[in-house]
């Protein structure tokens, strides 16, 4: 295994990979740097263990693979990779495995990868990019991607990013410690999402139109948006997120013991687009109706007029129809007049709801 134990600098790149299969090492207190990168490697099967520092204005690490095989990175906790772009792996095609103890840090990506690819990446140190801290790419069939984060995640516009992930998942588990803070959103996945978390989430959770799954243990510090798909959002016990928005489909959305806020913002048909809500408090959970759907709504908090118990409207202003019974939630755009009502929630049976616990108004967190 070649190991760099002094410091190298001035050319194109401080060290580049001269085979497949190569494993490279960075000693503790080493400097490696470039004009254009620090590390360049253009085969498959390409460690890279870093205890040293690896910097440059251009890349930080740059792998093009070439060809079928995987790539295994150690950021030591000493290490710092240090670019504007830290880690960049183009059209890879194999298993990626990343584990971080230290600094990746870039000026637009922190880790940046495209290509046919799985990957398992590790952080217990701090990864960091103005614009993305993590963007993936998978152009190709994907098993998966795989985070599990005890550290700091921290991008101006995204902490995670997943753009394509063709058609595989993407799986975050941010434990008790860890950080994933995003200006934009905290994590954007374009397909299916699972998501653990017991630390804090600072930013949006956005993702696309797949059966995604997220549990919260701990802190959302922004809006929940789960697209289409069959998906299930939990606050567990204190737990705290800001609006949710399960999108359209057959979603289970269970709130905690905390006030929560829950937004319908979707198309509505009782067939295709139907939330079950489990563990409302009247009085101290929030429904919020946006304007575009509800549109024979009056603005701002629900009348009292236009609130009904029972299980279907008696007159005109009759819009909002709540059957405890059955925990029923039903919209009735006219009233008792020709246009017939449409179930777009269901509570648990017994569940008290009542007019003052809707608001109407514009709340959309992201355009479908």
């Amino acid at each position: 295994m070649p190991k760099q134990t002094t410091d190298v600098s001035g050319g194109s790149y401080g060290i580049v990979y001269t085979s497949a299969g190569q494993a490279w090492t960075i000693a503790k207190g080493v400097t490696v740097s470039g004009t254009s990168g620090a590390v360049l490697s253009e085969f498959p099967d390409s460690t890279l263990i870093n205890r040293g520092t690896a910097s440059s204005e251009g890349y930080g690490l740059y792998l093009a693979p070439g060809g079928t095989g995987d790539v295994d990175i150690v950021n030591g906790g000493a290490g710092v990779i240090d670019a504007y772009r830290a880690i960049l792996i183009l059209d890879m095609d194999g298993a990626l495995s990343l584990f971080n103890k230290g600094l990746v840090e870039g000026s637009e990506y922190a880790v940046s990868i495209s290509g046919s690819f799985s990957a398992d990446i590790r952080n217990e140190g701090v990864v960091r990019a103005d614009l993305a801290a993590i963007n993936f790419q998978a152009l190709g069939s994907s098993d998966g991607i795989s985070f599990k984060n005890a550290g700091k995640i921290v991008g101006g516009t995204y902490a995670i990013e997943v753009a394509t992930l063709a058609y595989g998942t993407a799986k975050i588990v941010n434990t008790e410690n860890g950080i994933i803070k995003g200006g934009d959103a905290a994590i954007a996945v374009a397909e299916r999402l699972v998501v653990k978390s017991d630390g804090l989430i600072g930013g949006r959770i956005v993702s696309g139109g797949y059966n995604d799954k997220v549990i919260n243990k701990n802190k959302v510090k922004g809006d929940v948006w789960l697209g289409g798909g069959s998906d299930l959002f939990v606050n567990k016990g204190k737990a705290k997120a800001g609006m949710i928005d399960p999108g359209p489909g057959l979603d289970i959305v269970v709130l905690g013991f905390r006030s929560d806020k829950l937004l319908f913002d979707s198309a509505l048909d009782a067939t295709s687009n139907n939330c079950t809500v489990r563990k409302f408090s009247s009085g101290e959970d929030r429904l919020f109706l946006d304007e575009d759907i509800f549109t024979a709504l009056t603005a701002d908090p629900l009348l009292a007029s236009e609130f009904r118990k029972g299980t279907t409207a008696e007159d005109a202003d009759d819009h909002i129809i709540y059957d405890k019974k059955s925990g029923a939630l039903y919209y009735d755009p006219d009233g008792a007049g020709g246009q017939a009502q449409v179930r777009f929630a269901s509570f648990q049976k017994g569940t008290v709801v009542k007019a003052t616990d809707f608001t109407v108004g514009e709340y959309t967190i992201i355009s479908a």
